[in-house]
Formats: structure tokens, sequence, C-alpha cells
């Protein structure tokens, strides 16, 4: 009785052992990996088998990584070209984005050129690098290649610098991808919070999605790029206290860029600090504007107007903008000709900006022959000129009703100025956030509206970066 017993019981585990197996493997039979979208000529599904069939395709490679706690690994791993797999849905041109779906809904995109065209390496604990593809892994091990096992299908990639925290771009269970032909936005841009401090002032680096980017400054004046120094080295929720603040005893340029999957970087941010020099104490409030206005007043565009103040709430004037525009094109200024209008004289401190800027058609008179110097300018005026002074011909009959279908809903934009309003959203000059607000059915703008000194610092700082 008791020996029956102990072989019925055994039968039974093993029946409990096997269907899992069984599932599991039927589970994986049924795996499959599907790429679609607008950017690939036809949708295809391939099976895990046949992905393993691939030998053609198929890579074997160490990968580092490192996660945003931040901590690092080395793994092994097998698995299928991501370039191969898309070549074979037929990519229309050179995509702009992906975009990885898992099985449970999770996403995650990326840009095409940050998977595919970078370059990405392996980084050996001796500090050599080895140039790793980008796979569709589904097999792993973390101690060689002779112990790997099959694993669920997942995105993995190197890094393109060494400690790169790359692996939360590792998208597990995946089931779909989608080739996405539309130009990926830029990150908006980083922005500085400066405190002074008992040994100089000390520099925060702040961003919108500070924990979806990585932060890289430099303080040499140089651009920086990927290969500079991090600021926000862990995640704000991990260990916040590893991200300081910067400490700049002197005469110091900040300049910071935001980096992050997805997305095309930011445009450069840019800070200065001199000691004994002109330091703005009014742009509390301002802080969409404060990086363009430190940049230009510390590459000597734009000026303060006394007493440490910006005034950036105060109307621009045309005289103002005037000087500000024709310094940024690095227009050369003469004395002594004859003024372009009747109240302008040789001896006013804007003679020479204004005579330079009727001269290249940027800014014109009224018709009794004036200039009025002191009239403050418009927000729809101010891009007009911005827009001209970047060389575009607008013929009104011929826009595209693509590029005025952003502004379609606003009503507060003057006809002559809806192309260049149109026009300046397009070249990426139109600041959102504070001029222009994003909604569903598109942007709100009121273009009539006065143009404030910080907004056409903005405005002119965007441009440049263009």
């Amino acid at each position: 009785m008791y020996k029956r017993f102990t072989a019925a019981f055994v039968i039974v585990l093993l029946l409990f052992m096997i269907i899992p197996l069984n599932a599991l493997a039927a589970e994986g039979s049924a795996e499959t990996l599907t790429i679609k979208g607008d950017g690939v000529s036809q949708e295809i599904i391939f099976s895990r088998a046949q992905l393993e069939a691939m030998a053609s395709a198929i890579t074997k490679d160490i990968y580092s990584a490192a996660n945003n706690f931040p901590t690092e690994k080395t793994m092994y791993r097998k698995g299928v070209s991501l370039l191969y797999l898309l070549e074979q849905a037929g990519m229309k041109g050179t995509p702009g984005q992906l975009k990885f779906i898992s099985s449970d809904g999770y996403t995650r995109t990326f840009t095409y050129e940050e998977l595919v065209k970078d370059a990405r390496y392996y980084y050996s604990p001796n500090g050599s690098r080895v140039s790793v593809p980008t796979i569709i892994a589904f097999a792993d091990s973390s101690k060689g290649f002779n112990s790997m096992s099959p694993i669920e299908l997942v995105l993995t990639m190197g890094q393109r610098v060494k400690g790169e925290q790359n692996n939360p771009w590792f998208v597990k269970y995946l089931q779909t991808i989608e080739v996405i032909s539309s130009e990926p936005d830029k990150w908006p841009q980083v922005t500085f919070s400066q405190t002074a401090g008992t040994e100089g002032m000390m520099f925060e680096l702040k961003h919108s999605n500070y924990d979806a980017v990585k932060i890289y400054y430099t303080l040499d004046g140089s651009d920086p790029d990927i290969n500079s120094t991090v600021y926000n080295v862990s995640a704000s929720y991990y260990q916040p206290d590893l991200n300081r603040p910067i400490l700049v005893k002197g005469d110091t340029e900040i300049r910071a860029i935001a980096i992050g999957a997805g997305k095309r970087h930011s445009l450069v941010s840019s800070s200065r600090t001199a000691v004994g020099g002109e330091v703005f104490t009014d742009l509390e409030g301002y802080s969409w504007a404060r990086t363009a206005i430190e940049n230009l007043c510390g590459n000597g565009i734009i000026n303060g107007m006394g007493d440490s103040r910006f005034a950036p709430g105060e109307p621009l004037t045309r005289a103002q903008f005037a000087k500000m525009i024709i310094i940024a094109l690095g227009e050369t200024t003469q004395k002594g000709s004859v003024p372009a209008f009747k109240d302008i004289k040789t001896t006013d401190w804007h003679f020479p900006y204004v005579q330079k800027a009727a001269e290249l058609g940027l800014l014109k008179g009224y018709p009794d022959g004036n200039f009025r110097p002191d009239q403050s300018l418009s927000r729809e005026e101010m891009l007009a000129i911005m827009v001209q002074s970047m060389g575009v011909e607008i013929a009104t009959e011929d826009i595209p009703a693509e590029l005025l279908r952003p502004l379609a809903c606003e009503n507060r934009i003057s006809d002559w100025a809806r192309p260049y309003a149109a026009y300046a959203e397009n070249l990426g000059i139109l600041e959102h956030g504070h001029m222009a607000l994003e909604t569903g059915s598109g942007l709100f703008f009121n273009a009539r509206e006065q143009a404030s000194r910080a907004e056409a610092a903005m405005t002119l700082y965007l441009m440049l970066n263009q």
C-alpha cells in the first residue's frame, strides 16, 4: 500500500514538473517578432525559430552595460542584427524613429541614428573597447559563451562611451518593432540655477525631463557632447546626492547639453559667471530665458539696462532690436553716411545699427519717412525680421499648407505675418512654453502682443543655435 502511494506520488510530481516545461516550450514556440510601420514597405512577422535559424545575421558578442543607480555589469549575448531585420521588412530610406513594444505593453522609442548609426562598444575592465552591433538577443549568459541559455527576445545594444547607462534601454519580452519615418523632436534645453556660496557660485543644471536624459557639460567654453562630464550621474530616485552642484570660483562659461533616447540632442545651453562682471539680478521668473540672456550678454550681443538690470519684461524697442540683430549677424557698421530716416541722427547711439538694418532690408520705416526708434516691436514683427535675416524669401501664394497647419487655429496673427510665424515655427526659433503654448489642436500664439526683451533674447538665441 505504502509503495503504491509513493509511486503514484512520484508520478504526479513528475507530471507537475513536466507540464510547466511543456507549457514553456509551447510559449517559446509561439514567440514572434513583428516589424511594421510607415518606414517599411511591408509588415513582416518572424517566429523565434526563424530568428534562431538566420545563420548569416546571428552574432555572439560581449556587452558592457550600466544602469542609472549606477552600477555596471558584463553580459554575453547571442542574437540577430537589428539592421538585418529592418532590411528584411524593406526600409524606406532612413527612418526617423524606432519604437519597441513588449508583450506586456511596455514601449520605448529611439532614434534610428542612436541605435544603428552611432558606434557602440563593449568596454572591457582593462579599458579596451570592441565594436558591437545592436541586436535582438535570444540567448544570454553572465559567465561566457559556453554557458548560454535561451531568454525572451530582448533589444540589446553597446555603449557609446564607457559607463553610458544603457541597461534601462534593453527592452525585454520584445514583440513588435514599429519603424517610423517622421523625424524625431529635440530634447528641451538645459537650464541653470545659480546661488552664491562661501567659495564661489554654485550652479545646478536642470531639465524638464531630468531622469530621461543625461546632462553633459563643459567649463572651458567648448561645446559639450557625449564624451563630456555627466552632471546627473544617478537617477533622482536612486542616489540624488551624487548629482552635486558645480562650484565656479572665477570667470567661467558653463555649457550644457541634454542627450537621451528617442529624441535628438538639445541645443547647447550656456551660462557665464564673471568676477566683478555684470550679473543680472532681475531674472527671477525668467528661467525659460535665463540661458539665452546670459549667453548673449556674455558674447556681447545684448546689454543690460544698468544697475544689474536686464529688464526682461520691458517692451523691446525698434532701436534695441536693430542693434541686437546686426551684432548677432556679425555685420560691420559704418559711420558718417546720410541717415536713412528723418528721425535718426548720426549722433544717436543706435544710428549705425539702424542704418545697417535698413541697408539689409531687415527694418523699414513708415510712410512719413520716420523710423520711430523708441516704438515697441510686436512679436510678429520681430519674427518676420528674424526669418528674413536667416535668408528665407517668402512668396505668400506658395506657402505649403503643411507649414501653416501648426498655427491654423490661431487668429491672433496678422495675415501678412502668418507665413513668417509659420516659418519661425518650422525653423525652430519660436519658443515653446512661454511665447507659444502647445495644445492638442496646434499652437496658441498671440503674435500681435508686444515682444519683451526676454523674448527677443530667447528668439535670437534659438536663431543663432540653428
